[in-house]
C-alpha cells in the first residue's frame, strides 16, 4: 500500500477513485513526553486509516495529517486521504 502526500504516483495512473479514508490516533502523555505521544498517536492514526481502505485500494494519495492541540495531555492525530486504484502508466 502506497501512502503519499502527492496527488499522483510516478509510473502509475489512477484508474478509479474509491473515496475518502481517514484514521485517528490518541495517546496520553505528559508535557515532557509530548513528542513521543504525538509519534505514537501518528502511528496509530495511520494504522487506523490502513484498516479502513476499501477493497481494490492500491494507494492513498493527497494524504494530510492534522494534530489536534493536546487537551488533558492527550495527543490526537487525524490523517486522511483519497483511496485510489492504480495501473501502470
Amino acid at each position: 500500500m502506497i501512502i503519499t502526500t502527492t496527488e499522483q504516483i510516478e509510473g502509475k495512473r489512477i484508474i478509479k477513485v474509491l473515496g475518502l479514508v481517514q484514521g485517528t490516533g490518541y495517546k496520553s502523555g505528559s508535557k515532557k513526553d509530548e513528542e513521543n505521544a504525538v509519534g505514537t498517536a501518528s502511528s496509530l492514526a495511520f494504522g487506523d486509516m490502513r484498516n479502513k481502505v476499501p477493497e481494490g485500494c492500491d494507494a492513498i494519495v493527497s494524504t494530510r495529517i492534522s494534530l489536534v492541540s493536546p487537551v488533558d495531555d492527550i495527543a490526537t492525530v487525524l490523517v486522511y486521504g483519497t483511496a485510489v486504484a492504480l495501473a501502470d502508466a
